[in-house]
Formats: C-alpha cells, sequence, structure tokens
C-alpha cells in the first residue's frame, strides 16, 4: 500500500487564488503532489468507481 494525494493546500508560496479554477481544470486536475494540488475529479471518479471495497 500506499498513499494517494487527492487534495493538498497549504502555504507553499502559491497565490491565494490558487485554487479558483474553471471546471476543466478541476476535472483534468492541476498543481503539484508536493505543493498545493488536486487530482481531479476524472482521476478521482476512476479511484473511487472500482467494484473493489476496502472495510475500514
Amino acid at each position: 500500500g500506499g498513499w494517494t494525494v487527492i487534495q493538498r493546500r497549504g502555504q507553499y508560496g502559491n497565490r491565494v487564488f490558487h485554487f479558483y479554477r474553471n471546471w476543466t481544470e478541476y476535472a483534468n486536475g492541476f498543481g503539484n503532489p508536493s505543493d498545493e494540488y488536486w487530482i481531479g475529479n476524472q482521476a478521482l471518479h476512476y479511484l473511487t468507481s472500482s467494484d473493489e471495497k476496502m472495510a475500514l
């Protein structure tokens, strides 16, 4: 296992409005996983629409 970074926010020198994006950018993802980041709605859908389930 490992971690999948879905979203990361913080003070990384990006502008205050770094997450003010249009729908296409949210669909495709943006940023850098080591800084501020959004994985993208399409990738998130792929990761969460599997028939395989994990019990916590």
